[in-house]
């Protein structure tokens, strides 16, 4: 699987090497709308994107921008969205699971979605270090090691 994009960098696309079949992922210009790239993995990509209005800070009351970030599937064109996705944060398997962290301190949150999960947080509390090893999840929660299999 490989992303590329036009060659005024303005459309990205995914496309799977082996059949040839692309899918565009997002379109940009740069100045009112932007994506990017999180993470590939197999036949599954993870990105963010998000539009602004021409009016900017002048908008009226009401209009605002959009966000958000989705996993595709490639080869059969569908996706999920990752609510709460941040920049970069977003783990990926080969067999399209994802799984991410969200908020701070105390109050962070193990977001997990994709092929065969049911999407949703999985954990709550002072969780830091998520790491992937092939289908499994490791994290501390309050210092403590924890594991949670995605398949």
């Amino acid at each position: 699987m490989r992303v590329f994009t036009t060659e005024d960098s303005t459309i990205y696309f995914g496309c799977m090497r082996a059949t040839g079949r692309s899918v565009r992922l997002w379109e940009q210009d740069g100045l009112y709308s932007n994506g990017s790239l999180l993470r590939l993995a197999g036949r599954f990509v993870a990105f963010t994107y998000g539009s602004f209005p021409e009016c900017k800070a002048d908008c009226p009351s009401g209009v605002s921008g959009a966000s958000f970030t989705r996993l595709v599937d490639i080869s059969s064109k569908a996706y999920v969205g990752l609510s709460s996705a941040s920049l970069g944060s977003v783990l990926l398997t080969r067999q399209g699971q994802a799984a991410w962290l969200t908020g701070s301190g105390q109050e962070v949150e193990l977001h997990v979605a994709g092929a065969g999960l049911v999407p949703g947080t999985h954990d709550r509390g002072t969780l830091t270090g998520l790491r992937l090893s092939g289908t499994t999840l490791t994290y501390l929660k309050d210092g403590a090691p924890r594991s949670l299999a995605l398949l």
